[in-house]
């Protein structure tokens, strides 16, 4: 038994494979639920989303994934790639020429 409390790790060679926390504080092991308040005040931003109600958890699940589509900046992306690519087969069938 360890006779200070803290991390200690395991090692196989010079790896971390695993942790043994001992004596961790009791307050670790409190598993109250924040009042909504306190758990906004956890997040740094003033979009998050807070609710007690099961059935509008689940309609907000995927409510912040949903605000900004990642479709345009994708198909720009590949845009650009092909752009690039066709440049550089251009300029290799110019060389060979």
């Amino acid at each position: 038994m360890p006779t200070r409390a803290g991390t200690y790790f395991l090692t196989r060679g010079d790896r971390r494979v695993g942790a043994v926390v001992a004596n961790a504080p009791s307050t670790e092991s409190v598993l109250d639920r924040y009042s909504a308040s306190e758990l906004r005040g956890r997040f740094q931003t003033g979009r998050a989303l807070v609710t007690s109600d099961p059935a509008m958890w689940q309609a907000t699940a995927f409510r912040g994934a949903s605000r900004r589509s990642l479709i345009e900046p994708a198909l720009l992306f590949a845009l650009v790639m092909l752009v690039v690519e066709a440049m550089v087969i251009g300029a290799r069938g110019r060389r060979a020429a």
